[in-house]
C-alpha cells in the first residue's frame, strides 16, 4: 500500500495499525508494522466527517472458525495475499528466521508471503480460534 506523504496534502494517520507478513528478495518471511494514513472528509449521504484510508480491492471475506490447527512443524504460505482479522483466540506465527508475533482479537495479519520459506501458526491457549479473513485481488 503506498501514501503520498508530499507537503500540503491532507493525510493524517488512522487509529489502526496492523502487522504485514512478506516474502524477502531472499526468500525469508519478514514482520512489519503498518500504520495506514488516510484522507479527512465528508460523505454524501451525511454529514460524517471521517478519515478515509487507502480504497483496498478485495475479492471475498469469510469468517473462519479454526477447529483443528495445522501440524505446527511445518512452516506454510499463505494462499493469497489476505488479511486476517482476530475475532476470538490467541496465535503465534513465526517467520523463516525464527521471529514471533502473537495476535489476539482485534489483531489484524496482512498475509502476503504467498512464495518463499513461509511461516508457522500456533494456537496459543485452549481457546480455537474465530478470524474472519479478506482477500486481496491480485493485479492481472
Amino acid at each position: 500500500m503506498t501514501v503520498s506523504n508530499a507537503p500540503g496534502d491532507n493525510l493524517v494517520e488512522l487509529p489502526v495499525a496492523y502487522t504485514r507478513i512478506y516474502t524477502g528478495a531472499d526468500g525469508h518471511s519478514y514482520f512489519e508494522d503498518v500504520k495506514p494514513r488516510g484522507e479527512t472528509r465528508g460523505t454524501p449521504e451525511s454529514d460524517l466527517q471521517a478519515i478515509f484510508g487507502e480504497s483496498l480491492s478485495v475479492d471475498t471475506a469469510v469468517f473462519r472458525h479454526v477447529v483443528k490447527e495445522a501440524d505446527d512443524r511445518k512452516r506454510h504460505n499463505a494462499p493469497r495475499p489476505q488479511f486476517i482479522i482476530v475475532l476470538k483466540g490467541e496465535c503465534e506465527v513465526e517467520s523463516s528466521l525464527g521471529d514471533t508475533r502473537r495476535f489476539g482479537p482485534g489483531d489484524i495479519l496482512l498475509a502476503e508471503d504467498v512464495t518463499g520459506q513461509g511461516h508457522v501458526t500456533r494456537r496459543i491457549g485452549k481457546r480455537e480460534r474465530l478470524t474472519m479473513v479478506v482477500t486481496l485481488q491480485t493485479p492481472s
